[in-house]
């Protein structure tokens, strides 16, 4: 008997171990993330308040010491273009959608992995950096450029796309801009929805108008919000995507919307 009570309270003490080995080990990985999400706000902190400057009323090409530096101005955002290059020459476009804390530069790689866990200037951190699909030209030129970030916990990133499944918010906040050295690329949203990854909202290429014209209503389609565009196969569109969380490894929200507009420099 005192054999088998003995043998209980050293499964119960191996148990009470591993217990708290597994809450020590948990409560270092939390302090990590939060540690990593701290470093990565902080950088594009420092990045936006290095590169961007107060707004102005119009676009326009701002004078500057260095005549390499295009200011991109449309009366949100006026930033130094090429000082993001310096920084990094895979910078391709800075991505700005009012409304939400959506504004960040965008980088592309020549795989689709480079960016998963790198910010900006190339440190590790879980938060990464948006990053636009590897196989779009980064001129925006393809007919539907891909755009992919992280939905993170402190509310950063992508996480706000979720809030255009709120057909309200998503009306009233309709409006995305890419901002490039020869303007402000302005895309009005056709779609929201959840969907996953193995759908073909990222497509890249189409080999016909009318291949193009099919996806195109498929997409508007899944929309859970009715939006007042409809693009057509002449039309460039973007795809934007985040993970709808680690409960849901293939679940993606998905936000699409038509060129419009490009806002060109003055100068």
């Amino acid at each position: 008997m005192k054999k088998k009570k003995k043998t209980a309270n050293i499964i119960l003490n191996v148990l009470i171990f591993i217990l708290v080995g597994v809450a020590l080990f948990s409560g270092y990985k939390l302090i990590s993330t939060l540690n990593e999400y701290k470093k990565g706000r902080q950088e594009y902190d420092d990045i936006r308040e290095q590169m961007i400057i107060e707004p102005t009323d119009q676009p326009q090409q701002a004078d500057n010491e260095d005549p390499g530096s295009v200011w991109v101005d449309d009366g949100y955002l006026r930033f130094d273009y090429n000082g993001l290059l310096r920084v990094n020459p895979d910078f391709k476009c800075w991505i700005d959608i009012p409304g939400t804390i959506i504004s960040y530069p965008v980088v592309q790689a020549s795989d689709n992995n480079y960016y998963l866990r790198r910010t900006f200037t190339g440190q590790y951190n879980v938060g990464g950096v948006i990053f636009m699909d590897c196989m779009c030209p980064s001129d925006l030129t393809g007919r539907n450029t891909v755009i992919y970030g992280h939905r993170m916990n402190d509310g950063s990133m992508f996480t706000d796309l979720k809030k255009f499944l709120n057909a309200s918010f998503a009306r009233e906040n309709d409006e995305i801009r890419l901002y490039k050295a020869d303007g402000v690329y302005v895309y009005k949203i056709f779609a929201a929805y959840k969907s996953d990854a193995l759908s073909d909202w990222y497509y890249p290429g189409f080999n016909s108008d009318a291949e193009f014209e099919s996806w195109l209503r498929t997409q508007k389609g899944r929309s859970d919000v009715i939006f007042d565009m409809m693009p057509v196969a002449e039309d460039r569109v973007i795809t934007l995507s985040t993970c709808v969380g680690s409960w849901d490894e293939l679940g993606r929200y998905i936000v699409q919307a038509v060129l419009v507009d490009v806002v060109k420099l003055d100068g």
